[in-house]
């Protein structure tokens, strides 16, 4: 099931949420015809790059709520950095995943279609209980709350590459979204 919300639009925005509104179902179809599947996804369209940062390390950092602070507010100040660099991410939800796009860093509905299909897949990939423990096992990892023995860490770091060249390629599946 896919959802969508969209908060602090601004006017210039709102024709990239219309077309987002329109394609995410075939989207999700085209994605879900490739590899399978998907989880229940919830779609956030975020105008404001300075509310998706807040909303994005709120959402990854509630995955793991006995983060340190002072970690917590690292990883705050990481997501505030690349707020202008990163288009979207996809997290683990309670249910699913949720996917949150930062429409300032988008200007075309072809750079939605691209970014939809690859965070689509991404929520392929967190999709299945094993995929979704393993993700939460990295965080708490990273954020120095439960280690992970080193070859386990790095065969998730591998894993982690892996689905990002899986995520680039099928993004040529959204030139057959309309634009």
């Amino acid at each position: 099931m896919l959802t969508i919300s969209a908060e602090h639009i601004k006017p210039s925005q709102r024709r990239l949420v219309t077309h987002t509104r329109t394609i995410a179902p075939q989207a999700e179809q085209l994605v879900r015809g490739r590899f399978g599947a998907l989880p229940s996804i919830h779609l956030g369209l975020f105008g404001d790059a300075d509310r998706w940062a807040e909303t994005t390390a709120q959402a990854e950092l509630s995955l793991v709520p006995e983060t340190a602070n002072s970690i917590r507010y690292q990883h705050q100040q990481d997501v505030w950095k690349s707020r202008r660099k990163r288009a979207g991410i996809t997290i683990l939800a309670s249910a699913g995943v949720a996917i949150l796009i930062n429409l300032r860093k988008l200007r075309t509905p072809r750079d939605i279609n691209e970014t939809l299909v690859h965070e689509l897949t991404h929520g392929y990939q967190l999709g299945s209980t094993q995929a979704r423990e393993e993700h939460a096992a990295y965080l708490r990892h990273c954020w120095n709350v439960a280690a992970l023995p080193r070859r386990e860490f790095k065969k998730y770091e591998r894993l982690v590459n892996r689905h990002e060249t899986e995520a680039r390629n099928a993004e040529a599946l959204a030139s057959q979204l309309p634009t």
